[in-house]
């Protein structure tokens, strides 16, 4: 069912790699991605500026933006900081800390199996976002990250895997944030035949990070074969760069929430509230990391000096409704809807989404500063993300945080 297939484009030079590939664009601020590009002029992040990064009085037209990112990847091209790849070809890439490793396939994949659900979704996309990343890939014409897929692991593609990465690697580095980055090259056409027959074997992917970028991709192609009537289906832009890494090797952590103002309520009056749907226990802890949900239907929450434990008095099967049995359905139906009046978790200003890469005591101190509640939520897992896509509904949002993150720059396919 996942038709991959070798693709051409360019590759991070292995000698400047280490300080070339971008660090991981969503676990980074709009403030700190301008920051940092600007103390690393040479980094592929400069490739990829957005207008969000800079102040408002430095802000610049958006089309001048779009053509300098362009400008400045011809030049990275130009100064084989990206190598070419001299025939279409396929990479294993692993990400690799203490404890955790994954390894992924990185191939092109036809839109189609997107366009026809063969690529399985659980997010909804936000318009504006999406508009972005199309007006990107018109202008700068480069796909410059894989869009990440999981798949059910297959101990076959498992087994070849292992041998292909017994081999000198092409790329090893370690980044700054201590994430080993390792790829390999496969070229060879018996290895890629085996690879593609394989995966022709795998029933669904599901997408895990890169849901805009798919979007983006579909809507582009779309456009170009209104544009140009008559292609064949082997344009580039009919492809998806991807990376499939299989299930039980990836590791999602939580994204917990903060909230100002208790609308309108006293701490006992919100309490009472929240005991509606939840056992509430105040707790004595003397690190943030005490008060860590230990398990599904569990919330941390903080308010008011100190950390509670809120635990759900029911939790619907997930058999019956994946989406109802969510963690952040929980929280979002039991507490910010019924005691805190936020209905719309896209747009409510009064609620903040704060990724794994902020800590519990990272959290307080944050909460403390702005007079705000914490809530942190057991990590959604992976089999909790695969019952809902198969049933064609989507998550509310921000509640995955794959760890690690894909970087950019390691693989560039002009599109």
């Amino acid at each position: 069912m996942a038709s991959i297939r070798p693709f051409a484009g360019y590759y991070a030079n292995p000698e400047a790699a280490e300080w070339f590939v971008s660090p991981p664009y969503d676990a980074l601020t709009p403030q700190e991605r301008f920051a940092y590009a600007n103390a690393n002029p040479a980094n592929f992040l400069n490739a990829m500026r957005s207008l969000e990064e800079y102040p408002p009085a430095e802000r610049p037209d958006i089309d001048d933006l779009l053509r300098a990112n362009r400008t400045r990847l011809r030049r990275m091209i130009d100064a084989r900081d990206l190598l070419p790849m001299h025939k279409p070809a396929l990479f294993l890439y692993r990400m690799a800390q203490p404890g955790h490793q994954q390894i992924g396939v990185v191939a092109e994949v036809p839109v189609s199996e997107y366009e026809h659900g063969l690529i399985k979704k659980h997010e909804n996309t936000q318009q504006d976002k999406e508009n972005d990343l199309v007006s990107y890939m018109r202008v700068v014409g480069a796909s410059t990250s894989p869009i990440c897929l999981a798949y059910p692991a297959q101990p076959a593609i498992d087994a070849l895997v292992s041998r292909l990465v017994e081999r000198e690697p092409l790329v090893d580095f370690v980044a700054p944030d201590d994430v080993a980055q390792t790829v390999w090259h496969i070229d060879d056409e018996q290895q890629i035949a085996q690879l593609a027959q394989l995966f022709a074997g795998v029933p669904a992917a599901y997408l895990t990070d890169g849901h805009h970028r798919a979007a983006a991709a579909v809507h582009v192609a779309a456009e170009r074969r209104r544009e140009h009537p008559g292609g064949n289906g082997e344009e580039p832009y009919e492809y998806l760069l991807t990376a499939f890494f299989p299930d039980d090797q990836l590791r999602i952590l939580e994204y917990n929430r903060c909230v100002t103002g208790r609308n309108g309520l006293t701490v006992e009056e919100l309490l009472a509230e929240i005991s509606k749907g939840f056992t509430v226990q105040r707790l004595a802890v003397t690190d943030p990391e005490q008060a860590r949900p230990e398990s599904p239907g569990q919330v941390a929450m903080f308010l008011d000096g100190n950390w509670y434990r809120l635990t759900a008095r029911t939790v619907p099967r997930r058999s019956d409704d994946p989406v109802a049995a969510l963690d952040v359905t929980l929280l979002q139906k039991r507490i910010f809807e019924t005691a805190l009046g936020i209905d719309d978790p896209r747009s409510d200003p009064r609620l903040r989404y704060m990724p794994a890469a902020f800590k519990l005591a990272d959290l307080e101190r944050m909460c403390r500063e702005r007079d705000e509640i914490a809530f942190a939520l057991h990590p959604t897992s992976i089999a909790d993300l695969i019952a809902v896509a198969d049933a064609g509904a989507t998550m509310p949002p921000k509640s995955t945080w794959f760890d690690p993150k894909m970087r950019s720059g390691l693989f560039v396919r002009l599109r």
